[in-house]
């Protein structure tokens, strides 16, 4: 009679083991799921750098348009005009990899997300075919702006490193020879007048 009481209790002692252990293993499983849902990354634009013969952008209502032939950039409007090629392989870098925070599909309005008076509107020509991104409000939420790719009917929230770059103007993205020069002729002024002064 012991023994059977026993052996009984040590059935029991196996299945609350099982039991907690099943259980155990469907909450780390659940776990990694959320986990693995929380790091998904939401792809806006996946282009290859290297294909990219086009960029454009606005700010405050205007346009810039850069062409890239034979691995230079050249801006549309005056191609001797001496740009940083860094600065704007940055932006189509940019604009070529959105990765997206949140999305909202089958959006009818866009006006709710600044999207139908855009803060910048980019396009990149791809391989002969352009892409335009629409780049809207800022959520003080969040701290994320909206965008959507032209044509489509989804909305997404992207880091403001997506869309602030494109806050920039022409001024801003040309070669900073100007200041070299200056310091130059400076330091060539100092040297004149220090040897006028001897």
């Amino acid at each position: 009679m012991k023994k059977q009481k026993n052996q009984m209790l040590i059935m029991a002692i196996v299945l609350v083991f099982l039991i907690a252990a099943y259980f155990g293993a469907q909450y780390v499983s659940e776990k990694q799921e959320t986990s693995e849902l929380e790091t998904e990354t939401i792809t806006v634009t996946a282009l290859d750098i290297n294909s990219i013969t086009a960029l454009s952008f606005t700010n405050d209502a205007t346009e810039y348009s850069f062409v890239k032939e034979e691995g230079v950039w050249y801006y549309t409007e005056d191609k001797e005009l001496e740009i940083s090629q860094e600065k704007v392989e940055n932006l189509a870098e940019t604009a070529a990899a959105i990765a997206a925070v949140t999305k909202i599909e089958n959006v009818t309005d866009f006006s709710q997300y600044g999207l139908e008076e855009p803060l910048h509107i980019v396009t990149l020509t791809s391989q002969g075919e352009s892409r335009k991104i629409i780049m809207g409000d800022y959520n003080e939420i969040t701290g994320d702006y909206y965008l959507y790719l032209d044509g489509e009917t989804t909305v997404y929230t992207v880091s403001s490193s997506t869309v602030s770059p494109f806050s920039t103007t022409l001024e801003a993205l040309t070669e900073e020879e100007t200041e070299t020069e200056t310091e130059t002729e400076i330091e060539t002024e100092t040297e004149i007048e220090t040897i006028i002064a001897e």
